[in-house]
């Protein structure tokens, strides 16, 4: 038998296309006769990084058309009630628009938001202050879809349309894109480097010349005494940072007559996004909002005042002249249209005020599976702003019917939240009325889809609603299913909901799905005076600045933690000296306030754990073109096509449903006792959603509760004893991965090859010509390896070898991520058969040869 070796190494070779993988080189010329017989010696494929404990991030996957090392995160921002920074609504002596004939009746005046006033204001419900504060609050503003909420547009003195009846609520976001390293990583170099990604900023000052200087969201106010000269303050925050600065005086401090803000246009803070962002979609008029149907209103009750802003009920109820009751299956009619654009919209916001009510013992997942045990309330009437105490007064804002019957507010009824065939099928109009009918009929969807009918409608969008027609109106409107409610929840004033009453969204910020917080700094320079605006320091900042992905060795799994800004011990304004122990990051319990933003006389104690930070909104992946394209999270093909196949996220672990779990409540405490995969708990909806973190609290808290009376820890089995100010060290908590990592893309490689043709290897009906086949099993330092298989593959014809094209391919016949030192041995036995070969044969072949050589 005569063996020749041929050698080819993939940074020698004199064609190479990173394209498609392949390399050429160039090899002695080495005949090859009919019989010998071709096969792989070893091979040694060099992948920088290779070895047990390294995550591959492959440049391509098969069906995956982005970017597989990308991804942009849209982060919803929030701060919390901690009375720095911002303050309740409705402030004290607030007023509200008294015109019914206008589109922000109802809405609050911006008249007592004055320098005058600064950090002197107070919120008018103290019922709320006790109840929340210390609580996440997520920030945004009201504007026109597609405009920045930063810099909103100003208006003449009191326009009736700056208001809540044309403007929708935005959230304010900041989007950071991280990218990680193509090939092999250890946890460490991923954890690392997108960290590095969340924190990366821009300093300021930092400019190219007297002109050209990289600014943020605001100018700082600082006065150089001596030069008198507008000086940028340090800060290392900018747009696409997980730190952003932001306008902390109301903008109502700079309207004139002529470019005037309302209140709405200020940065407010929510405490359930969702409610007012939907809310306010179905509340204001078109392109923001949607249309309503008041002819029958109009006809029927000719002295009303209803406007395109208001939602209302339009048929009667039980229990009119007494207090409203409902049968199961009772039909509340509203005057929002029952098309395409309203249906979708009313969805969301049902969705948004779901609660669980099963308290047998769920895990998050057999939750998620009991949609039957979901409920939503279905809210009427709006509360007086204008009242002093207006959910003390249970004081209610008078309808628009002219009808003198007292209006109502603080009332609900309760809603299946999700699609419910049972409740359907009894759905009817609890007081016959000739004029208002539930009929059926087909629904034109803009993709093209036609639902049939209301029930194939209500499946669709997983709710319960019917199709109303009511005489009057140009087009049919929605009508909302009961469950039955013997005696009308909320107040206990037994004022009957009567058609005309205001229902379904409740945009006054003194009901408790409503609450809102204007922003507004208490920040002064040194030695300032609050009510001069010169004075006032004019921005601050938000975010998380420690924000990090990290992994976890013992549970095996990367998580997110720091997504919040942490809770220090902190030096007060007035401290002249240094606390020891100022940059510990605490719990503070018992936490009282005397100070600004609370109500008149009161004192709160609170509970303060964070101060600010970043939730998860949207997920981006980039194209071929370098194109950022959003992840839709209500559609699951497109979850799977842009995520779960390829991005690095998921690779590392993390499934999408878990960052995006809907099912949540946004002021809930993260703990991990109510993620996935764990134990069945009484109230498994208490995780975050948007979600985010905050300090890790088990049972070992309770060790540090426990104080004497100069707020010492004792470490005993007391309570807080009512002792104030007790500041209990804690460290943040962290979101896992659901899954342990994937370390390798493919399981092992392939030696595609032109040195022998004929060889038929296929894959979903692709075929290459596989030589052979190396195990990733063997590794050492930055090579696997690969030795001499069984497989060998016999010349039939003769042939000449001058240069041989080789690529390794993954399993899925896509190229692999491998280095130039990436080295294969071919071997070529020659057997030595008796007149296997012709001498004329072993001629031609020669002369062959010789030709090439010439050529």
């Amino acid at each position: 038998m005569e063996t020749k070796l041929l050698y080819v190494n993939k940074g020698s070779a004199y064609v190479r296309n990173n394209d498609t993988g392949d390399f050429i080189s160039e090899v002695q010329s080495t005949i090859c006769k009919a019989g010998d017989l071709v096969s792989i010696e070893g091979v040694a494929i060099s992948t920088k990084g290779t070895g047990a404990d390294t995550i591959e991030i492959p440049s391509v996957l098969k069906d995956y058309r982005y970017k597989t090392n990308e991804l942009k995160i849209e982060f919803m921002t929030y701060i919390h009630d901690n009375f720095q920074y911002a303050v309740r609504l409705p402030l004290k002596n607030g007023n509200i628009y008294v015109n019914q004939n206008n589109v922000n009746y109802g809405d609050s005046t911006p008249d007592n938001i004055r320098v005058n006033n600064n950090n002197d204001y107070s919120p008018k419900n103290e019922n709320w202050v006790n109840t929340y504060a210390g609580y996440r609050y997520y920030i945004g503003s009201f504007n026109y879809d597609g405009n920045d909420i930063r810099f909103p547009i100003p208006t003449v003195a009191n326009d009736q349309y700056n208001s809540l009846g044309k403007l929708g609520f935005q959230f304010l976001t900041t989007e950071v894109p991280i990218k990680v390293d193509i090939g092999y990583n250890t946890p460490e170099n991923i954890t690392s480097k997108v960290t590095s990604d969340l924190h990366s900023s821009m300093f300021v000052p930092n400019r190219v010349n007297s002109e050209t200087i990289p600014l943020n969201y605001y100018q700082p106010n600082y006065i150089n005494a001596t030069t008198f000269v507008n000086n940028l303050q340090a800060t290392c925050v900018s747009e696409n940072s997980s730190v952003i600065t932001i306008d902390g005086v109301p903008k109502n401090y700079f309207s004139t007559p002529t470019e005037w803000y309302s209140l709405y246009q200020n940065f407010i803070a929510v405490q359930n996004p969702f409610y007012w962002y939907w809310g306010s979609r179905l509340k204001s008029y078109p392109s923001v909002g949607v249309g309503k149907q008041n002819g029958y209103m109009n006809v029927t009750y000719p002295t009303n005042n209803l406007t395109q802003a208001d939602i209302v009920t339009i048929n009667e109820l039980r229990g009119t002249g007494t207090r409203t009751f409902f049968n199961e299956g009772d039909v509340i009619a509203t005057n929002l249209m029952y098309d395409s654009i309203t249906i979708p919209r009313i969805q969301q916001f049902i969705h948004s005020l779901k609660i669980y009510n099963d308290r047998s013992g769920k895990t998050r997942e057999e939750m998620k599976q009991d949609k039957s045990n979901f409920t939503s309330r279905f809210l009427f009437g709006m509360f007086n702003d204008a009242d002093a105490n207006p959910y003390a007064n249970v004081a209610a804002l008078p309808d628009k019917m002219g009808t003198g019957v007292n209006s109502v507010c603080n009332y609900w009824t309760q809603m299946k939240t999700f699609y419910n065939e049972e409740l359907l099928r009894v759905a009817s109009l609890p007081v016959s009325q000739p004029e208002i009918e539930i009929v059926d009929g087909p629904l034109n969807l803009y993709n093209g889809t036609i639902l049939e009918n209301n029930q194939a409608v209500c499946k669709y969008y997983d709710i319960n609603i019917v199709r109303i027609r009511a005489t009057g109106n140009s087009g049919d409107t929605v009508g909302f299913v009961s469950l039955e409610v013997p005696v009308m929840l909320g107040s206990t004033i037994n004022n009957p909901v009567v058609p005309g009453s205001f229902c379904l969204f409740d945009s006054s910020f003194t009901r408790e799905e409503s609450q809102a917080l204007l922003v507004a700094t208490t920040d002064l320079k040194a030695g300032g005076n609050k009510h001069t605006l010169a004075d006032i320091v004019r921005g601050f900042n938000i975010g998380s600045p420690n924000i990090n992905l990290t992994f976890s060795g013992d549970r095996s799994r990367f998580g997110w933690s720091n997504m919040y800004w942490s809770n220090y011990v902190g030096n007060e304004l007035s401290s002249t000296t240094a606390v020891p122990d100022a940059d510990d990051e605490v719990i503070s319990c018992n936490r009282l306030n005397t100070g600004l933003y609370r109500p008149t006389n009161s004192e709160v104690v609170y509970t303060q754990f964070a101060q600010s930070g970043l939730a998860f909104w949207n997920f981006y992946v980039k194209d071929g073109q370098n194109n950022w394209l959003i992840i839709d999270k209500d559609n699951e093909k497109d979850i799977k096509e842009k995520f779960t196949n390829g991005n690095f996220l998921s690779r590392l672990g993390f499934d999408f449903y878990d960052l995006f779990d809907s099912y949540g409540v946004s002021v809930a405490f993260y703990q991990e006792r109510s993620s996935f995969n764990n134990n069945q708990i009484e109230f498994p909806q208490i995780f975050p959603y948007p979600l985010t973190n905050n300090p890790e609290v088990d049972t070992a808290f309770n060790i540090s509760i426990n104080a004497n009376d100069a707020s010492l820890p004792t470490f005993n089995l007391s309570l807080e004893r009512n002792v104030l100010g007790i500041n209990v060290a804690v460290q943040s908590s962290l979101i896992l991965a659901r899954n342990k990592p994937e370390k390798l893309a493919t399981p092992f490689w392939l030696i595609e090859s032109d040195i022998i043709p004929g060889v038929k290897y296929n894959v979903d009906g692709n075929t290459r010509n596989i030589l052979g086949v190396v195990n990733r099993a063997y590794g050492s330092g930055d090579f696997v390896f690969s030795f001499a298989s069984d497989y060998k593959f016999i010349v039939t014809k003769g042939f000449v070898v001058s240069h041989i094209k080789t690529n390794i391919l993954t399993s899925d016949l896509l190229p692999a991520l491998v280095d130039d030192n990436t080295t294969i041995i071919y071997k070529i036995e020659s057997p030595i058969l008796p007149n296997f070969v012709s001498e004329e044969e072993a001629r031609e072949i020669e002369e062959e040869m010789l030709e090439k050589k010439k050529g």
